[in-house]
């Protein structure tokens, strides 16, 4: 008879399952199999426990159950490791009792495995620029976040920015858990650009001591004023009329952007006449111009020049533009001139009608407005010309006439100028005079009158007579004498107006003769200096008494007797 024997076995197979993040559990799945030779029910095993083993602890993952031969029974479980960043190992031991033998045994099987955990380290970094562009210069606050993308813890997160230079640190956290989330902001100072670019990278290690790095690139606009300014100034000199003149000016870049392709222009000689010309103009940078020179208008009051400044910003190449209106004053130096003429050829005659001829010039280099000529004759304030308009240099004629005054040798005229500075509305004025001799006809008339009775011879005949101005002038020291009467003068008169007359007497011896002539003369002198006289004979009859009266003369030697005696004889008529 064949004797069975019993070999009763218990076998243990496990295997890590996948798990994941530094705190999660290690995951395992096992079989624990009666692999005894069967020998009926005494194959059976019984009381078969399952016990974790790991990290000093133990845990039943298969409580007490039955396996019959061939049977199998799954088991599973977990653990979390203590350092999570290295493996784990676990031993896995089953234990079981093979008790329908005539001498139960207790049966013991193990199995080990190592497991880790899938730690995946990650870290995230972002950046937001400014919801309002600032400008060049003020402080650009941009917001941020960085976030712990991975499964296990990170230390020491460092989050730096590469403006306003590399590494600029913007954030530092000791820790950050596995999705956890921390955020940030920061500024620096905006720089003069059209925009500016921040890569911002974010560094940490996690807690295995692997290093993960992140970085976020975001470019944000700079609030840009592109503005252009130009002056310009009037030169120091005086701007004349008929001068040059040079203008001084600055163009600016006013704005926080650069200029580029900047030009400046002026409206002389022609519209869009360039005078400056530069490559490009940093925020603030100015630079200086001339222009010119330009010609200055004969009749002008002012010079006004445009200059206009154009340039292109560099971010979006648009154009700026600036207009300035130059006003220059000009100097000027108002003048007037007057000449007054005599009439010519011939001048007028005393009481007549005389015309003077003058010139009046604009002798300043600006226009005169409201021009005047007024005369002093025959009253004051006559008007000769008027109102009119000179320009610079420009002359015009004038007559002024009026009634030469009577009994004058000369005549004297004044005239008056006066105008307006048609810029400064400042008054000239000038005075030019004229005497102009008169024509005079000085003139003495003369007569004498005989007594109406004849005087007798030897008798005393007084005569009369009259002197008169018969001329245009006055006539002064006005003497009548008589050949017969003496030296003394009939009549001194020391004026005779025009017209005037006087009467004179005058008497002498009347001599043995049937008539007298007596002669009177009249002499003067003008008031204009020119001498005149006048002579008149009168033969007055004289009353007479016919007689002979003979007498005779002896010779002055004597006569010898026998002699001739020769004597004289006259004889007088006596009247």
């Amino acid at each position: 008879m064949n004797t069975q024997v019993n070999q009763p076995c218990v076998l243990i197979t496990a295997q890590c399952v996948g798990s994941v993040g530094e705190n999660g559990a290690i995951t395992f799945t096992g079989t624990v199999t009666n692999c005894s030779a069967y020998n009926g029910n005494s194959s059976t095993l019984v009381g078969v426990t399952v016990t974790n083993f790991n990290d000093g602890g133990y845990f039943t993952v298969l409580f007490p159950t039955n396996l019959a031969f061939g049977q199998a029974a799954p088991f599973s479980g977990s653990w979390v490791p203590l350092n999570p960043c290295l493996p784990s190992t676990a031993i896995l031991t089953a234990v079981a009792t093979d008790q329908y033998t005539s001498t139960p045994r207790t049966l013991t099987n193990f199995t080990t495995i190592t497991c880790q955990n899938a730690l995946t380290p990650g870290i995230k970094v972002t950046k937001v620029c400014p919801a309002q562009p600032v400008s060049p210069g003020q402080l650009l606050a941009f917001s941020g976040s960085v976030s712990n993308t991975g499964n296990v813890t990170l230390t020491n997160i460092v989050v730096v920015n590469n403006q306003p230079s590399n590494n600029t640190l913007v954030f530092r956290l000791p820790s950050l858990a596995p999705g956890a989330v921390a955020n940030f902001t920061n500024s620096y100072p905006a720089p003069t650009n059209c925009s500016v670019a921040d890569t911002l990278t974010a560094t940490a290690t996690n807690r295995c001591g692997v290093g993960v790095i992140s970085t976020a690139y975001a470019a944000c606009p700079i609030l840009i004023t592109p503005q252009i300014t130009v002056t310009a100034a009037c030169p120091t000199n005086p701007v004349v009329p008929g001068g040059s003149l040079t203008y001084s000016g600055t163009v600016q870049n006013a704005g926080n952007i650069t200029l580029t392709n900047v030009v400046v222009f002026s409206d002389r000689p022609v519209t869009n006449t360039t005078v400056l010309t530069v490559a490009s103009l940093a925020p603030g940078v100015s630079t200086n111009f001339t222009a010119g020179p330009y010609p200055v208008p004969t009749n002008a009051c002012s010079v006004t020049t445009t200059f206009s400044g154009r340039g292109k910003d560099v971010c979006t190449a648009n154009q700026v533009t600036n207009a300035v209106p130059t006003t220059c004053t000009v100097t000027t130096a108002p003048g007037i001139a007057v000449t007054l003429l005599c009439p010519a050829p011939t001048n007028a005659a005393t009481g007549g009608w005389i015309t003077y001829s003058g010139i009046v010039t604009n002798s300043g280099n600006v226009t005169l407005n409201n021009v005047y000529v007024v005369n002093n004759q025959p009253a004051p304030n006559t008007p000769v010309i008027g109102p009119l308009t000179l320009a610079p240099h420009a002359s015009t004629t004038f007559t002024a006439s009026f009634t030469a005054p009577a009994n004058a040798c000369s005549v004297s005229s004044a005239v008056t100028v006066t105008g307006s500075d048609n810029c400064t509305q400042l008054m000239v004025t000038n005075t030019a005079s004229a005497t102009c001799p008169l024509i005079t006809t000085p003139l003495l008339t003369l007569t004498q009158n005989c007594p109406t009775n004849p005087v007798n011879p030897g008798g005393l005949l007084t005569y009369s007579g009259t002197v008169s101005n018969a001329g245009n002038i006055t006539l002064t020291n006005v003497v009548v004498l008589n050949n017969l009467s003496g030296a003394t003068p009939l009549l001194t008169n020391a004026t005779l107006a025009p017209g005037a007359a006087t009467n004179f007497n005058g008497n002498y011896p009347v001599p043995t003769n049937c008539s007298t002539m007596s002669i009177s003369t009249s002499t003067g002198r003008s008031i204009c200096g020119v001498a005149v006289t006048n002579t008149v004979s009168t033969t007055c009859p004289i009353l007479t008494a016919p007689a002979i009266e003979v007498t005779q003369t002896c010779p002055i030697t004597s006569v010898l007797p026998g002699g001739i005696l020769t004597y004289s004889e006259i004889g007088r008529a006596h009247v």
